[in-house]
């Protein structure tokens, strides 16, 4: 092999292979410098190995971009996320009564979560009625046959698209057939159990997927500053 000197820089080619040998991701980290080389082909012969291997970098490269813009995409979803939900956290512990801060909580998720759908259901039997719930606007209790068919859809951890249309109905009304994807935050400490109902018109905002820890943390924050305000 002829040793070429790169006339700008002194360097020889012997030292531009063996930093290509000790730097095998080069051309990952540099997809422009590919783009400037040229690879010669014998007519009729199959593709030469060096293609091959440029090809599969090329096809890792851009698969690392792909996943770069994936995390990126992540950590700005979760930054908002984060930032909404301490602003929510500062809402509710500002309230000084249950109905004050359902109201800001309800609130907080239409204007900052963009929903167009949001529904607090505590439910109600006599023991709740007569210890907890006695100061609690109307509006966010059920009981009876609403309370009953939602009650096992609110336990556990939060769930996305689990509500039958009937169990729709009793959340969100007569808007229930505008839901295009929900969740649901179960609400339980102590006596206390309810749930937070989030709709939207949006059919991938709520997927099977989704990971629900954030609103896990909501469902946790919301039930621990209900069962302080309607302490007695």
């Amino acid at each position: 092999m002829t040793d070429i000197r790169l006339v700008s820089t002194g360097v020889k080619e012997r030292d531009v292979i063996d930093f290509l040998l000790r730097n095998p991701y080069f051309f990952v980290k540099h997809m422009e410098v590919l783009g400037k080389m040229k690879i010669p082909r014998v007519e009729g012969a199959p593709i030469p190995m060096v293609e091959r291997r440029l090809d599969k970098l090329r096809e890792r490269a851009e698969a690392l971009e792909k996943r770069q813009e994936r995390l990126e995409s992540i950590a700005l979803v979760n930054e908002r996320a984060q930032q909404r939900m301490h602003k929510i956290t500062l809402d509710i512990l500002a309230a000084t009564d249950a109905n004050a801060a359902l109201a800001r909580l309800l609130e907080s998720l239409r204007e900052d979560f963009e929903l167009e759908y949001a529904r607090v259901c505590l439910f109600v039997d006599e023991k709740s009625k007569e210890r907890s719930y006695a100061a609690i606007d109307s509006a966010y209790l059920l009981d009876g046959k609403a309370a009953k068919a939602l009650r096992r859809a609110a336990k556990g951890d939060p769930v996305c698209g689990s509500l039958r249309p009937a169990q729709r109905a009793y959340v969100f009304g007569e808007h229930a057939l505008a839901v295009a994807s929900h969740a649901v935050i179960p609400l339980r400490r102590d006596a206390l159990h309810g749930m937070v109902a989030l709709g939207t018109r949006d059919k991938q905002r709520f997927t099977a997927d989704l990971d629900t820890l954030y609103l896990k943390r909501l469902g946790e924050m919301v039930a621990a500053a209900l069962l302080r305000l309607t302490k007695d």
